[in-house]
């Protein structure tokens, strides 16, 4: 007969299997623009740790109910390993999309707003260039 404990035990480490699954996802989401733009690596190695401190507390804290078990960190290791040896090219690949939507939609206003600068400065130099030749001193 399985007793709650043991049942529990297994529970936690479902949940941990499923939180290295989850920083496995966001490790190869962040890590596409930290290749892009290599003075974002450092900052966004900081984001995942942090995350993955918060992540194993609250799995210490709740799932745990306070206590450290090691097996908890076993499972999430586990779950971040089979991560990148079952998903990673998919995610890079869906990642990579995602990111490049969010350079091009970023990146829209800002060729806007180039070309408006450009006309100007063509306008003003017609412009200035008109007046330079009427003038008479």
């Amino acid at each position: 007969m399985i007793t709650t404990e043991i049942l529990q035990q297994g529970k936690g480490f479902l949940y941990a299997l499923l939180l290295g699954l989850i920083l496995g996802a966001v490790y190869d989401f962040l890590r596409i623009p930290g290749r892009r733009f290599r003075l974002l690596t450092p900052l966004l190695d900081l984001v995942f740790g942090l995350l993955l401190f918060l992540g194993n507390f609250l799995l210490f804290l709740y799932v745990g109910q306070g206590s450290y078990r090691i097996y908890f960190l076993v499972a999430s290791a586990v779950g971040f390993l089979l991560w990148m040896r079952l998903m990673r090219r998919f995610s890079l690949l869906i990642f990579g999309y995602f990111w490049k939507a969010i350079a091009l939609v970023l990146s829209f206003p800002l060729k806007i707003l180039y070309k408006i600068i450009e006309k100007m400065k063509i306008f003003l130099k017609k412009l200035f260039s008109n007046r330079k030749k009427s003038v008479t001193i």
